[in-house]
Parts: structure tokens; C-alpha cells; sequence
């Protein structure tokens, strides 16, 4: 049968203290599992106490730091064993260090005897060898002291094929990218010049605002909203229309402008249709009324203000000369080219 070496000193710690069963002051041992370490490695550090049976005895948990260099990283569940009139405590440790020589674990307390005098029950002294795995020692024979080395030159690696595997995806991309860029490039050249040059895209011409604004209007006047109990929103919806056919028509910022300040702008744009101006005025006035004074204009007057506001559009609206072939003077024209032609 083996024994570990853990049992094995806790059975020479219980024989000591059989030989020294008449002592009162429990006994204190500790070992490393190993004394070397690497740095940053970690080593078991396994603290046995003996006492004798019935010994009021309270154990100390070692600090987080032994010394200024070792640390503790963990604390394990203790282990309790009775054997006759001896008991043993063991609590073991798991401790590392970051710093390389050799650095002493001083002596602590680990278990208080609350009925001796000197209740202390320290930890014995016990050193710590750690190294760095990495660091090539080299002694002197004469002095017998390390030499010190130059930091070694970095040396180029051997450039492989093989390490571009890692980055097929991209190229696989660009590579496809590149290909869809010269196609679109190609069909550019082949095809986007010549419909410049021959091809001329027609676009639809926009409504004109008195179109868009009739159209609003006459939906206004089938709407009613005034006699679903709307007044306020009926009014809005006719001014607003009104606001965007005179910014579109004569270039102003009506939507933001007041009445009396749209009144005062359109003075010099309609002094050739003074009706125009008194319209807009009438409608101007009703609307600030219903919506500022909560006025409640007759059925009779609701009918009314859209009239006067298609009157409005309709005598504001530029008029044009018909330019088709149906004018009297291009049908003359026709005649006279026609009848020229029969005399041939």
C-alpha cells in the first residue's frame, strides 16, 4: 500500500504528540509540495495542527499576502481527524508568486488557544525558490556571479505560401469585385455614351399650381367639413391652399407670412386685377375670424368663400396663346400652302 506524503506527516505529527501527550501547546507543521515554482505558477502550501483532544482551539486563516513576494490564491475546505485522545487539523493553500529569487514565507499565526496563556500558534519559517523558465543563467567560473547578455536580434522568419490560406476569402471578394467593376465599366463604354449622345430622356412635365389648386379646392367644397362640425379645419385646409398656390405662383413665402403681410407683398402683383385683391382680403378676413374669434359663419357663407377663393385662382391664372395647328392663323396658313400646291 502507498502513502501519500500528506499522510504520512499527519501520522508522524499524531506520533510525535503521543510521545508528548502530557503537553498542553498544540503542535504547528507545514510543508510546500514543492520549494521551486516558475513565476506565476502555483504550489500547494499545507499547514497541519495537532492538539490534544478537548483543547479549546480556534483556527486563523492565513492573510491574502505571506511576505512582500508570495500570495495566496485560494484556501481549500479544512480536513478534521480524531485518533484517541489527539485531534488534527489541516488546512491547505494554494499560493504563487510574480517575482523570481527566493523569498521567505515569514512565521504566522494559525490557531489561538483560548484557554494557555500563550495562546499564539504560529506557522513555521519556509522559503519559496521561484525562476523564469525563459531566462538562460549563465555563471562565471571565476566570480561565480550570472553574466549579463545583450538582448538577442530579432530574426526574420522564412516568408510560407501557405500562411495566405488564411485570407482566401478576401481574395476570392476583391478578386470577384474587380471582375463586376470591369463589366460595369465595359457596358458603360458600350452603351451609357451612345444613349447620351442619340438618346434624350423626356421628362413628364409638373402640374401647373393653378391645376393642383383648383383640384384642391374643388375637393374642399365636396368635403364639407363645416357641416360635420369641421368649421376650423375647413377654413385651414382653404387658406393653406390658397398660401401654396401664391408661393408657387408669384415666388413668395406665403405659408409663413401673415394676412396683412401677404396682403402687403401681393399689392404690386395685383394692381392689374384689383377683384383679385379684395377676394383674397375677404377670404383672408373670414378665416382669422373663425379661427382666432371662434366665429360661426352661416351655411351661406361657407358655400361662399370657396367660390370666391376658385374666383381668385381662376382671375390670378396668366393666360396663354393657343399654340397648336387648330389657330385661325396657322389654319389660314394651311389654306394658302394647300391651294398653292393644286395651282402646280
Amino acid at each position: 500500500m502507498i502513502i501519500s506524503p500528506h499522510r504520512l506527516l499527519s501520522i508522524l505529527s499524531i506520533l510525535c504528540l503521543s510521545i508528548f501527550s502530557r503537553a498542553q501547546k498544540p503542535i504547528v507543521r507545514a510543508e510546500l509540495d514543492s520549494m521551486t515554482i516558475f513565476v506565476a505558477g502555483q504550489v500547494g502550501l499545507n499547514v497541519i495542527v495537532v492538539a490534544k483532544a478537548g483543547t479549546n482551539l480556534q483556527l486563523v486563516q492565513l492573510p491574502d499576502s505571506l511576505g512582500e513576494h508570495v500570495e495566496v490564491v485560494s484556501a481549500l475546505p479544512r480536513d478534521t481527524i480524531a485518533q484517541g485522545d489527539l485531534v488534527q487539523y489541516m488546512q491547505r493553500y494554494i499560493i504563487t508568486s510574480f517575482d523570481t529569487g527566493l523569498h521567505l514565507i515569514p512565521t504566522l499565526p494559525v490557531a489561538i488557544v483560548e484557554d494557555s496563556e500563550d495562546g499564539n500558534v504560529s506557522l513555521p519559517e519556509l522559503t519559496l525558490k521561484v525562476v523564469n523558465p525563459f531566462q538562460q543563467i549563465d555563471v562565471d567560473e571565476q566570480s561565480g556571479v550570472a553574466k549579463i547578455f545583450d538582448i538577442n536580434n530579432a530574426e526574420d522568419a522564412p516568408f510560407q505560401w501557405s500562411e495566405l490560406l488564411i485570407y482566401w476569402p478576401w481574395l476570392v471578394g476583391i478578386i470577384i469585385f474587380l471582375i463586376l467593376l470591369a463589366v460595369c465599366v465595359k457596358l458603360y463604354l458600350k452603351y451609357g455614351r451612345r444613349m447620351d449622345n442619340g438618346q434624350k430622356v423626356e421628362l413628364k412635365p409638373d402640374e401647373p399650381c393653378e391645376v393642383i389648386a383648383l383640384r384642391e379646392l374643388e375637393r374642399i367644397r365636396t368635403e364639407k367639413l363645416w357641416q360635420h362640425n369641421r368649421v376650423k379645419d375647413y377654413y385651414s385646409e382653404l387658406t393653406d391652399t390658397l398660401r401654396r398656390y401664391i408661393s408657387a405662383r408669384f415666388d413668395i413665402n406665403a405659408l409663413e407670412s401673415t394676412s396683412a403681410e401677404l396682403i402687403e407683398a401681393l399689392q404690386s402683383s395685383l394692381k392689374d386685377v384689383p377683384s383679385a385683391a379684395s377676394d383674397l382680403d375677404y377670404i383672408l378676413s373670414q378665416a382669422d375670424f373663425v379661427k382666432f374669434a371662434k366665429h360661426e359663419p352661416l351655411p351661406s357663407e361657407n358655400d361662399k368663400v370657396i367660390s370666391v377663393a376658385v374666383q381668385f385662382v381662376e382671375n390670378t391664372t396668366p393666360t396663354t396663346q393657343p399654340t397648336d395647328s387648330t389657330t385661325p392663323e396657322n389654319i389660314q396658313s394651311q389654306n394658302q400652302i394647300i391651294g398653292g400646291a393644286d395651282n402646280v
